[in-house]
């Protein structure tokens, strides 16, 4: 628009009266990133991971299933493409849901590492022989980490202490100081 007064600097051209063609093209092809990690386990009652609890892990856009089979993935082909913060075990397979979501199913827990909320996270391998990449195949292979795992691997028998501390007035008075302590 001429209005805007647009025109090089410093000012040596008129005013700017042209527009631009419509955009044409794209912005790129789109790297997979993992958009949520789900526990979910009905096994136990101690809150740690049991053989038949499952991780979901959910991408997006739709992947290329990193080249595997939709079921049947074994533990070495899952720990070829992803890479987990906490062990979960010594044998677990996936498989996809969908070209969005891949679910691992835990087989043997011995060696697994506690559970904590907050600490297990999983994060793709970009450098794997066959990473996994965008339904086309033809994005960079997905580099992404996922926020904490979501959800949980059942019931956690959870003990909570509390201890006031004040003056001997059973109500704590102010300044005074609460323990909340979990285990």
């Amino acid at each position: 628009r001429a209005s805007a007064g647009l025109r090089n600097y410093p000012p040596q051209s008129g005013v700017c009266e042209m527009s631009s063609g419509f955009l044409t093209g794209d912005f790129g092809t789109i790297i997979p990133d993992i958009v949520s990690f789900i526990a979910s386990g009905t096994a136990g009652a101690d809150g740690k991971p049991d053989p038949g609890d499952t991780l979901t892990i959910v991408f997006w856009p739709p992947t290329n299933f990193a080249r595997l089979p939709s079921k049947g993935i074994t533990k070495a082909q899952i720990d070829a493409i992803l890479s987990l913060s906490l062990s979960i075990g010594a044998s677990y397979s996936g498989r996809w849901i969908n070209t969005e979501t891949l679910q691992i199913t835990l087989l043997d827990t011995t060696g697994a590492d506690p559970w904590l909320l907050g600490r297990l996270v999983v994060t793709c391998k970009p450098g794997a022989v066959a990473p996994i990449r965008n339904a086309d195949g033809i994005s960079l292979g997905c580099f992404d980490a996922s926020l904490p795992v979501s959800g949980d691997f059942g019931v956690s028998l959870l003990t909570l202490g509390i201890t006031a501390v004040g003056d001997s007035n059973p109500a704590v008075s102010a300044g005074g100081v609460i323990i909340v302590a979990f285990s």
